[in-house]
């Protein structure tokens, strides 16, 4: 049974970016597969990042709408997103860094030696690492840096989004667009708002905020803004998900479960299913294909034993933190079950 409250689309989003991401470092890395069709349609899994930002672009400020978030609240919605997101993130750290210093014991290996130290785990943890020149233990964490600015930028500039007057909403993203063209770093959020815009505006229209008649007029230039900044193949994945999410009806309990582990998936999916698919390689000689669904089975059941065992107490322990307009309460299972990605990206 379906879980109450959740929108399916985004869920089967969720883990159809996770599954792209994942198999896109399983099959494009280490040699797993030789030229052919699998590894030129596997070259195209890292967009799912650009999906994840789409989901966030709308689930975060619809969210906010549910739970009556005003902006006094803000450091209250700061700390849910922590109390939400840290715990599985620094908990895949904790995983990535023992496996890269077991990895340096195995008999044979001839790869890059893994170290760290504890200034370079400490930036980590505040998503600083590329600000300073470190790089990432786990480069999927990169989404996650883009994810938290996000989040830090979404709580301050929701009451213009969401104004019941139009010139304010119109101001809101003339600020966002502002913020887009002034800081262009990749390493800045400010480079991928047309992926979040695009997520915002159907947020607008699921909330009565845009009408259904102006909403793909509104749309077509989000995806103009994307092509412009991002190119065409990016703003046409942006723009198709942000229709599924708009438009799409759906009623999986496959879907639901994709969506609950998609973050754990994410954050384990290098260092636990990469090792996985080598060691297939390698050791048991199995084919590329092969190696790599090996591999995203167990960073699937990874993923299942993180969520149970650290994400859903951490989404409980959020949810208990409510606004002071007395909104904001959800269960683990409800729309504010966040994305991340991943992707970090997502």
């Amino acid at each position: 049974m379906a879980k109450t409250g959740r929108i399916q689309a985004v869920d089967a989003l969720r883990g159809i970016a996770a599954i792209s991401v994942a198999w896109f470092h399983f099959t494009q890395n280490g040699g797993m597969l030789g030229d052919g069709w699998v590894k030129a349609i596997s070259a195209y899994g890292w967009l799912g990042v650009e999906v994840f930002f789409v989901i966030s672009g709308f689930i975060l400020p619809h969210a906010l709408h549910q739970g009556s978030y005003k902006l006094r609240d803000y450091p209250r919605f700061i700390a849910r997103r922590l109390i939400r997101l840290e715990p599985p993130y620094l908990a895949s750290l904790a995983v990535a860094i023992a496996l890269g210093y077991a990895t340096n014991l195995v008999p044979g290996f001839r790869g890059r030696q893994f170290e760290t130290s504890a200034s370079d785990v400490l930036l980590h943890v505040g998503y600083l690492a590329p600000l300073f020149g470190v790089e990432w233990i786990v480069p999927a964490y990169w989404s996650l840096a883009i994810e938290f600015q996000y989040y830090l930028l979404i709580g301050l500039v929701f009451p213009a989004i969401s104004h019941t007057r139009p010139i304010v909403r119109v101001a809101g993203f003339a600020f966002l667009s502002a913020l887009c063209v002034t800081v262009p770093s990749q390493l800045c959020v400010s480079h991928w708002i047309p992926l979040f815009a695009l997520g915002i505006i159907v947020y607008q229209l699921r909330v009565g905020l845009l009408p259904p008649r102006i909403f793909p007029a509104v749309l077509a230039i989000a995806a103009c803004a994307a092509w412009l900044k991002l190119g065409i193949l990016v703003a046409l994945v942006g723009t198709a998900s942000a229709v599924a999410i708009a438009y799409l009806q759906l009623r999986s309990p496959l879907a639901c479960w994709l969506g609950d582990v998609s973050y754990s998936l994410y954050l384990l999916h290098v260092p636990l299913g990469e090792r996985v698919a080598l060691a297939s390689r390698r050791i048991a000689n199995a084919h590329g294909i092969a190696a790599s669904v090996v591999a995203l089975l167990v960073s699937l059941a990874g993923a299942y034993l993180l969520n149970r065992l650290v994400e859903e107490p951490a989404q409980r322990a959020a949810a208990g933190l409510r606004y002071a307009g007395g909104g904001g309460r959800y269960s683990a299972g409800q729309t504010a079950s966040d994305s991340p990605a991943v992707l970090q990206h997502g």
